[in-house]
């Protein structure tokens, strides 16, 4: 019994030892952990208090405790974006990307700030990361789109809107962002397609009723144009493009009185806007108002050179009251003037 009862002490002890020898070794690190841990949902509720100074100190408590941890990388992003410290954020959001390769999220969060410093082309390598990680994203489809519409590329920015809509029919920006793509590139029968889904999910957003009335003009269906430019400027009082759009459909129309007060409150808006001072000199100059429309025109050539050739063209007609005035061929350049 005693020889039984000595083998299990020396039993006992070597598991004592061993105990302590993984204390020794793993135990700040356990404990590094569980800290990290609760001091990880402290930073998180603080955040979702709105206290975010607060949720700062600690989340850096988190990362002194936890270097690599990237969930508190990429609320550390997060919380100093709100706070206005974008490269503060984008450099936590590398972190998290860093030390969390998977999260499509953070790489999300991560093209987003990027973006909203300027590079969208970094952004657009962030929104791919993205939409990698989980190709049924529409948000993430749906930023990708935005930033290959800022780099001028709108063929490619438009299968990005088509996908974020295939990913999900009911996201309305996504709507919104196939709308303008196809507007912009004039195709203007799908474009009404998809403003009419746009506008069944955002009926009150004067920019899609501003694209509706481009894209119905381009057809010639102008009195639709009119209902729907009226509508914009309606929503949005101060939508200077609605506005110029407006003067346009009104010239097409013949209506050269509501062309000028609308063209002249798209140049009220935005005084650099070139369409609308063309729109105001072409107006005036229906009106016979010809030294008025003269000094309109000459402004539009001024904010945009290609205004003078297409007044030299005249295809429309809106100045055939000028063609034999030699102040309006001087400033169009036509031959034989000197």
């Amino acid at each position: 019994m005693r020889v039984t009862l000595s083998r299990w002490k020396v039993v006992f002890a070597g598991v004592v030892a061993v105990l302590v020898l993984l204390a020794v070794i793993y135990g700040p690190s356990v404990y590094a952990r569980l800290s990290a841990a609760r001091t990880y949902r402290k930073a998180a509720e603080l955040s979702r208090q709105g206290r975010l100074d607060e949720a700062v100190e600690a989340l850096e408590e988190v990362l002194a405790l936890r270097p690599h941890f990237g969930e508190a990388w990429h609320l550390k992003g997060l919380v100093l974006r709100e706070l206005g410290r974008a490269d503060e954020a984008l450099d936590a959001l590398e972190n998290a990307t860093l030390h969390g390769p998977s999260n499509a999220e953070a790489w999300r969060d991560k093209a987003t700030v990027l973006a909203e410093l300027g590079r969208p082309s970094d952004a657009l390598a962030a929104y791919e990361a993205a939409t990698g990680r989980r190709p049924g994203w529409a948000d993430a489809w749906y930023g990708k789109g935005v930033v290959l519409r800022r780099l001028g590329r709108t063929h490619a920015a438009l299968s990005a809107f088509e996908k974020t809509v295939q990913c999900d029919p009911e996201h309305a920006n996504g709507w919104c962002g196939k709308t303008f793509a196809l507007t912009h590139l004039g195709r203007h029968q799908e474009a009404l397609a998809a403003c009419k889904e746009a506008l069944r999910l955002m009926p009150e957003l004067a920019d899609l009723w501003w694209c509706k009335g481009v894209s119905l003009a381009k057809l010639e269906r102008y009195g639709d144009a009119l209902t729907a430019l009226d509508k914009a400027t309606e929503l949005n009082p101060q939508h200077a493009p609605a506005w110029s759009s407006l003067a346009s459909v009104n010239l097409d129309m013949g209506r050269s009185l509501p062309a000028l007060a609308a063209a002249t409150e798209a140049a009220r808006l935005d005084s650099n806007d070139h369409l609308a001072w063309f729109n105001r000199a072409a107006a005036l100059c229906r009106l016979g108002r010809t030294d008025d429309a003269l000094v309109a025109l000459r402004r539009a050539i001024e904010l945009d050179n290609r205004c003078r050739e297409e007044a030299r063209k005249d295809e429309d007609g809106h100045f055939a009251g000028l063609r034999g005035n030699r102040a309006f061929q001087r400033l169009v350049g036509l031959r034989g003037v000197d």
